[in-house]
C-alpha cells in the first residue's frame, strides 16, 4: 500500500464520485505518491506486466 490511507481513501471517494469506479484503496487499487521520481516507477510496474516492451523517450528528466 503506498500513500497515507486518508488519502488513498479520499482519492477513492473523488474518483467514485467523478466516474463511478469503486476501487479497493486498501488492497493497492489506488496509490499516492509525493512526486514524479517517486510515483513513476510505480505506476508503471501497476501497468506493465513481466517481458513487456516499454518504449521511453530521452530525454527522462526528473526533478531531483
Amino acid at each position: 500500500m503506498a500513500g497515507v490511507a486518508e488519502l488513498r481513501t479520499a482519492i477513492r471517494r473523488q474518483v467514485a464520485a467523478l466516474y463511478g469506479a469503486d476501487y479497493d484503496a486498501e488492497y493497492n487499487h489506488v496509490t499516492a505518491g509525493g512526486h514524479a521520481v517517486d510515483s513513476s516507477p510505480r505506476d508503471i510496474a501497476a501497468f506493465v506486466l513481466v517481458a513487456t516492451e516499454v518504449i521511453v523517450f530521452e530525454p527522462v528528466l526528473y526533478d531531483s
